[in-house]
Parts: C-alpha cells; sequence; structure tokens
C-alpha cells in the first residue's frame, strides 16, 4: 500500500541531511505524493525539542492531514532521548521510516525498534534487516542560466574540510600552485586553513554554502573535486557525486576510489586512490577538454537517467508499501481480529490486463484445480470507477471518499468485497481465490491500497492480436454483438482502449511488491500450457502435481472447443494471428504502429517474439 500523504521530517542535523530531504521533499511531489514538509532546522530556533516532538506526533495524527507515513530523513537527532517521537508514532500504528544521512560515519542505535523501515545510504555495512537506499540529486538548474555568476576557475571544492581531507587537499592546493591552476574552495572548515590561505592559487572562503551558491561555484569550474571522508570499508557515492554528473558542466573528480561510484560511472568521471594519482587526473582533465567533456556527457546521461531523487523516491514508495504489508502481516498474526479478512488475503489473487488476452481460459484452468477457485469478471472495480477518475474526491470534506474520515470509504468498499466474496466462496481463506478483473482498469491502481497482502498476476499479449482480437469482436455477427453499446468502433479509439488498459496495468504492476506479482504471457501459455500453469500455482501457493495439471491443460485446449473462428469468442488459439487477418489494413497497422508501437516494444514483442 504506497502512502499517498507523507509527514516528511528533517532532523537537526546540518550538512548533507537538509540536501537529502530537500531531495525527498520533491522527488515525493513529482512521484504524485501529498508531502507535509516539516523541516527541524529552523522549528529548534523558535521551540524546545521536546516542543517539536510533540508538535510532529501532533501533525501526525491531525485527521485533517490524512498522513499515511512518517519518513525522517535524520543522522542522529531522533535518537536517544528524543527517540520517544518515532517510537510514539510507530506504537501508535502509523508506517514510520528512517533515511540515514550520517551513515555509515554515525550509526543509529536500536533503529529497528523505532522504526518499520529503516534506509541506509552505505551498502557495504548495510544490515540484512535494513534497505539500500543510496543518495541522489535534484534536477539541476539551467546551466546556461548559472554562467556568469561566479568567477571562472580550474578547480573547485565545496563541502566540509574535516581534519582526515586536510592533508590531502593540501598537496592538490600546493600541486595547482605550481601548475597556475585556480583552485576554489568554498564551504564549512572546522581546521585550522592558513595553509591554504597562503598560497596565492586559492581562493578560500568558510562558511555554509547555500544551493543557488554551490551550483554557481560548480558551473563556473572545468572540475569539481569530491573527497570521501575517511571510512572503513565504504563504497557507495555521496550526494555530491549525483550533482555534479548531473550538472553537465564540471568534469567529476572523486577519490579515494570507491567500488560503488566505479561500477555506475566507470571512467565517465576521473577516479583517484592517493594525492600523486589525483594531481595527475588533474593534469589529465585540464590538458585535454575534448576528453573531458566527453566524460562529462556520458556521466550525465548515466545520473539523469537513474539517480536523480524523483528515482529514489520510487524506490521510497515501494519499500514503504512493502513495510506497510508486513506491519499488517505482523497485527493479524499477534491479534485476528484486527481485520478478519487480511488473514485470508494472502489467499487472494487478482489477474490484470487487458480483454482478448487469454485470461478466461488462465481462471477456467486455475478454476478447475483444487484449493483454487477463480471469479470471472465481477466488475467490482466499477465501485471505484469515480475515485479514479476524480482523485481529487479523497480531499473534499463531503465525498464518500474522503481521506479525512480514516478512509472509511475505502473500507467499505474492501468489507463490501470480502462480504460477497464470503457468500460466493466460503472456502475463501483456506483456497485460494483468483479474480480476474482485466475489464475494470480503474481498480488496478487502488489494489495495492485495497489489498495490500493479496498478489497480481499481469497477463501480457502482443498489443497488435489484443486490437485485431477488439475489431473482430465488433463486426455485425460476432459473438458479443452487445459490445456496440459499450464500446467504440474507430479502430484508433479501440487501439487507444488497448493502450490505455496496458498503461494502468503497467503502472500499477511496476508499483507493487515484487514478491507478490508475477507476469504472465498469453504466448508462453500456448507454447507450454502445462510449464506456464505449474509457474502460476507456485506463485500462489498452490503447487500441484504434474499428473494434475496435464490433465487440466488437456480438458481445456483450444481444439475440444466446437465453436471457434473468425466471429467467435474463442478464434484460433494461438499468437500472430494480426499478421495475416482481414482487419489489418495498412491504415489499421499505421494506427496500431502509431498508438501500440511503444507498448509492444515495452512489453519485449519484437517481429520474431511474436511470430
Amino acid at each position: 500500500m504506497r502512502p499517498k500523504t507523507v509527514l516528511l521530517v528533517a532532523g537537526s542535523a546540518g550538512f548533507s541531511t537538509r540536501d537529502v530531504w530537500e531531495g525527498y521533499r520533491e522527488g515525493l511531489a513529482q512521484c504524485g505524493v501529498q508531502v507535509i514538509p516539516y523541516a527541524t532546522f529552523s522549528m529548534l530556533r523558535v521551540l524546545s525539542p521536546e516542543a517539536v516532538g510533540n508538535d510532529i506526533v501532533g501533525k501526525a495524527h491531525d485527521v485533517r492531514n490524512g498522513v499515511d507515513a512518517v519518513v525522517f530523513v535524520d543522522g542522529m537527532h531522533f535518537c536517544g532521548e528524543r527517540s520517544w517521537v518515532p517510537l510514539t508514532l510507530r506504537r501508535s500504528n502509523l508506517l514510520t521510516a528512517v533515511i540515514k544521512t550520517d551513515d555509515p560515519y554515525c550509526p543509529i542505535r536500536d533503529a529497528h525498534q523505532l522504526y518499520d523501515l529503516v534506509c541506509t545510504n552505505e551498502r557495504s555495512q548495510k544490515p540484512d534487516e535494513e534497505a539500500y537506499l543510496p543518495t541522489a540529486t535534484l534536477d539541476p538548474p539551467e546551466r546556461s542560466g548559472l554562467i556568469g555568476k561566479e568567477t571562472e576557475s580550474d578547480l573547485v571544492f565545496v563541502g566540509t574540510l574535516f581534519e582526515d581531507r586536510v592533508p590531502m587537499m593540501l598537496r592538490l592546493a600546493e600541486h595547482c600552485a605550481r601548475r597556475g591552476l585556480t583552485f576554489r574552495m568554498a564551504g564549512n572548515v572546522p581546521v585550522d586553513a592558513s595553509k591554504f590561505k597562503r598560497l596565492s592559487s586559492v581562493d578560500f572562503s568558510s562558511g555554509t554554502v547555500r544551493p543557488d551558491a554551490k551550483w554557481r561555484l560548480y558551473a563556473a569550474s572545468k572540475l569539481v573535486v569530491n573527497l570521501f571522508r575517511a571510512a572503513d570499508h565504504a563504497i557507495s557515492p555521496s550526494p555530491r557525486v549525483f550533482e555534479v554528473t548531473a550538472l553537465g558542466g564540471p568534469a567529476l573528480l572523486t577519490g579515494p576510489r570507491r567500488d560503488e561510484v566505479t561500477d555506475i560511472f566507470g571512467d565517465s568521471v576521473y577516479h583517484f586512490d592517493d594525492a600523486d594519482e589525483m594531481c595527475d587526473q588533474v593534469d589529465a582533465a585540464i590538458n585535454d577538454s575534448v576528453e573531458r567533456k566527453r566524460r562529462v556527457a556520458e556521466a550525465k546521461t548515466i545520473t539523469d537517467a537513474m539517480h536523480l531523487y524523483r528515482h529514489r523516491s520510487e524506490d521510497l514508495l515501494r519499500l514503504l508499501g512493502r513495510a506497510a504489508a508486513q506491519k499488517t502481516r505482523l497485527r493479524v498474526t499477534a491479534d485476528a481480529t484486527v481485520d478478519a479478512d487480511a488473514a485470508a488475503e494472502e489467499r487472494l489473487a487478482w489477474v490484470i490486463g487487458c480483454g482478448r488476452t487469454g485470461s478466461t481460459w488462465l481462471c477456467e484452468m486455475l478454476d478447475a484445480l483444487p484449493r483454487i477457485r477463480g471469479w470471472h469478471e465481477p466488475y467490482f472495480g466499477r465501485l471505484v470507477q469515480h475515485l479514479a477518475q476524480r482523485p481529487s474526491e479523497r480531499k473534499r470534506p463531503g465525498a464518500f471518499f474522503f481521506d479525512g474520515n480514516g478512509k472509511a470509504g475505502l473500507q467499505a468498499v474492501r468489507g463490501a468485497f470480502y462480504q460477497v466474496a464470503r457468500d460466493r466462496y466460503p472456502g475463501f481463506g483456506k483456497e485460494t481465490l483468483v479474480v480476474k478483473e482485466v475489464n475494470t482498469p480503474e481498480l488496478f491502481a487502488m489494489i495495492e491500497e485495497l489489498f495490500p497482502l493479496s498478489r497480481l498476476i499481469f497477463l501480457v499479449r502482443d498489443p497488435f492480436d489484443i486490437l485485431d482480437s477488439y475489431l473482430d469482436m465488433r463486426q455485425p455477427d460476432s459473438w458479443n454483438r452487445s459490445s456496440g453499446e459499450r464500446m467504440p468502433s474507430d479502430p484508433r479509439q479501440l487501439a487507444l482502449h488497448v493502450a490505455s488498459a496496458l498503461r494502468n496495468a503497467g503502472e500499477a504492476f511496476d508499483g507493487f511488491e515484487n514478491s507478490q506479482k508475477l507476469l504472465v504471457r498469453y504466448e508462453s501459455m500456448v507454447r507450454d500450457t502445462t510449464a506456464e500453469l505449474s509457474r502460476v500455482c507456485s506463485f500462489l501457493n498452490a503447487d500441484q502435481p504434474t499428473e494434475q495439471l496435464d490433465r487440466v491443460v488437456d480438458r481445456f485446449r483450444f481444439d475440444r472447443h466446437t465453436d471457434t473462428g473468425p466471429g467467435a469468442f474463442r478464434r484460433h488459439g494461438r499468437p500472430g494471428i494480426w499478421r495475416q487477418s482481414p482487419h489489418f489494413t495498412d491504415p489499421i497497422r499505421a494506427i496500431a504502429d502509431s498508438v501500440l508501437g511503444q507498448w509492444r516494444q515495452r512489453f519485449g514483442y519484437t517481429e520474431s517474439e511474436s511470430s
């Protein structure tokens, strides 16, 4: 159950904590989450830590806010004597998470007693029970708007000059002085900086660097230095690695070398392990501007593709969804009265996708197996159609689906499903219930919220074959004459209908917990039906003997049906029909390419695979 509203709390620590908090604040909003920001940085100037803690607890429980989860972006603030804040929220059944910004330098003790989800940004020291969520960067400002705002330099270092960094940075500054290179240093300096100030090549300024000033300094340089702090066996990147590479102007010089930085960027950034190699890399980067610009462009492509905070926010939402399901699972185990239906929910599965994909065939076979029941198209999804079309109803106080009433509307819909399901299938809970709902795509995105412990089967077929089947169904003498009342006859509109269903299913599938979802291809079902049916049963924790599967597969063989062919409900029982179909004229093929081509590509339907 991915949260819709997140209270995002920042610890009081400076340095990277503020950048990470700002990153998730923007990234979560880009993912469609309502973010309630709470930065303790400024609050602690006017309120005591006790008052701030009480305020956080109050905001989290205020029904007007509709908070689903509280995420702490924190190093060491909400621990020790202030650990009561996350502990209070967790014990009141709110979903809690912490993104530890000071790993691997300052571990938080007893983090798993305080939070449902604990995320670390350092892979090498990650305990098994923690999730790895590395740092990233916000979308940088346009570089063209930064040029000329600062004096140009060859090298720049922006950050904190910790004591263990001083010898290497001093060596670099002296090298720049010998080479006649300009070297700008800006940031917090807890140590004596007099040795740097005496070098004419160094432009040294001390103090906190605001984000806008940081970007200007980066943009005015040819090479940005990232110097990692001394930490045993640390291998993961820091925020600066992603910030510089995302900007696309200066090259990045980073070290001592970390394995994960190398794995991500290869030679698109300049690496070093010691002072000698660092100075050599400076010379290489400054002397060869063509090679430097090649590396800059390649590194920017890598960061833009997968290392922005909107990417990390998607990862965080998936982790929160998993933690929410686990929290429900533990509550049910401890007290079955919490939700009598949740105990059966792990035996519930949904078949989603689009019509004309073989979903009836799959559901029939599953229903014929022991310990599995198949429910054909209850159209349960229509109950949430209004909300799917008008998501703003969740924030309207007078609406049935208003979140501020404890989501009572959604709970009522969930309860209605279980009441009807139990009346229809009294063995539900002991038996697995597979619900075929391919024709209500408005439901797909809400399955995770309504039924977080259930399973998802995404049935995929070549979109061209789906469209061809819809075109056949719309013929005057087809099996589904009533479809004309519900569906358009225009081929483009039919193609758009298929594309919309696939998009809704794909987005729901991508956001679902990995262990609770399975993709099944119609083509694989045709090729080896027993093997594919066995894979589905295993996914449902309802394994069947091979002999049993063979009997069911034989019972539902296509050639056992008498009413088949054009215009029939079961037409041909094989993939690639669109290639010989009279419906797929040149104009229809052009529409199919235009509307459905991207979906064929996304689901891997090359010419050879769909033939």
